[in-house]
């Protein structure tokens, strides 16, 4: 057992049925929560201090699925049978 999990299970003390969880419980999981979240609050910083990197990297994505898209509704139109020619008078 690690060493957060040993502080926590010392800590509970039991009611009848129910464990309680002390303080010193809520201070570990705060704790592991703070661990974790870390990393991900520092690359939002990093994200959020560089918007145009953002942009670049969406608009790219985009660009490059728009295009993966396209081909499998053709796919997707031939399979089906549908002249994507006959539709076009529908458009107007």
């Amino acid at each position: 057992m690690n060493e957060s999990k040993q502080r926590v299970f010392s800590g509970i003390r039991p009611i009848g049925d129910i464990h309680i969880g002390c303080f010193e419980c809520k201070k570990v999981l705060a704790e592991g929560v703070e661990t974790k979240l870390s990393p991900i609050r520092e690359r939002a910083t990093e994200l959020r201090a560089h918007p145009e990197r953002v942009l670049r990297a969406l608009t790219s994505g985009a660009s490059r699925r728009r295009g993966i898209a396209r081909e499998t509704m053709i796919e997707v139109r031939n399979a089906m049978g549908i002249d994507v020619r006959a539709l076009d008078g529908f458009s107007k």
